[in-house]
């Protein structure tokens, strides 16, 4: 189950936000007309529905998704990016639809005599808009402590030796970080900023432009750069800036590392891609990629420099893992470009 904390977040806090917008209801349902006024133009309502029947189309959908979601971020990996992004969309969604209740439904029906004389401030979207934008970070942000509780690396087994090509790192800094590979795509960070010259001065600029643009941005901007991380317990992989891993796989998980050659149109462009299910790539540039086979038929790739040695030292661990000879050789795995 979840945590504490992790519970508060993504269980107790958005019911509490659905529960509160129905105890509101309910206690001012007397000086809310019935129907009330469900849309609103320039502030003039011009369609009305039940007082409960708008409850339940604003709130209903928004707490259907928040269960589903909750279930599917349980499943995902602590500290991954599946796991922040539906956190992050189950806290969002909560104060969005919440605060848009509150404002469209309380708010702009309060004290009227007929759903027909209800008004809606112009600011009402945007402050709505601007609660989902911070539920969205705080779900995110908070869901997984910044450095998740580990258990200690496995030290390796003997001294690195280069000639024999699955060496690893001597002395201390090899317990800790005994890997990092990088990668830089400049255009897409250039490509990015022309995203958001697109956006602000060619289109109508409105919150939904402003919006659109600061997603392009980032997500742009997070898929110019990768940082691949090995302890000799877990592989971390980082976008740009390296803030906060968008993909953990611990040792235990993993069946076989290799690197292969990457081309990015075999998996349909650059940044994070998924050809199904068990099957992700964090594709940066075409080359020189890490590819981990997982234990059930999953697979990752991430396109970093060094990605030989890397793949040579979790090989290793596996082996320093497992015991001589139990782990299988990268040989006896048949690996092809792109993980077909």
């Amino acid at each position: 189950m979840f945590r504490p904390w992790q519970r508060f977040l993504l269980v107790y806090l958005p019911g509490g936000v659905y529960l509160a917008v129905v105890l509101a209801i309910w206690i001012l349902r007397d000086r809310l007309p019935d129907p009330a006024a469900s849309h609103f133009t320039s502030g003039v309502p011009d369609a009305s529905r039940a007082l409960w029947e708008l409850v339940l189309i604003s709130l209903g959908p928004p707490a259907l998704t928040w269960l589903f979601l909750a279930f599917l971020v349980r499943l995902r990996v602590p500290g991954s990016i599946g796991r922040r992004v539906g956190a992050g969309v189950i806290v969002g969604q909560a104060f969005l639809y919440g605060t848009a209740a509150l404002l469209g439904i309380v708010f702009a029906n309060l004290d009227a005599p007929t759903w027909r004389e209800a008004h809606s401030e112009a600011h009402y979207p945007a402050v709505a808009a601007a609660m989902g934008l911070a539920g969205v970070v705080i779900g995110a942000a908070l869901v997984d402590p910044w450095r998740a509780a580990e258990p200690p690396a496995l030290p390796l087994p003997e001294p690195y030796d280069e000639t024999d090509g699955d060496g690893g790192e001597t002395g201390g800094s090899a317990r800790r970080r005994m890997w990092v590979g990088h990668a830089r795509n400049r255009f897409l960070l250039w490509y990015s900023a022309a995203g958001l010259a697109l956006f602000v001065f060619v289109l109508p600029w409105t919150l939904w432009t402003l919006a659109g643009a600061v997603y392009t941005l980032f997500t742009l901007y997070l898929a110019s750069g990768a940082t691949a991380t090995f302890d000799g317990c877990t592989l971390r992989v980082y976008g740009f800036p390296a803030v906060f891993p968008l993909r953990r796989i611990r040792l235990a998980r993993v069946e076989n590392a290799e690197a292969v050659e990457l081309d990015p149109l075999a998996w349909g462009g650059w940044g994070w891609r998924a050809l199904s299910l068990r099957r992700h790539a964090f594709v940066i540039r075409g080359g020189e990629a890490l590819h981990i086979a997982l234990r059930g038929g999953g697979e990752f790739l991430v396109t970093v420099s060094d990605a030989a040695r890397g793949a040579a030292l979790i090989r290793r661990s596996l082996r320093a893992r497992s015991g001589p000879g139990s782990a299988r050789r990268s040989a006896d795995i048949p690996l092809t470009q792109g993980g077909e």
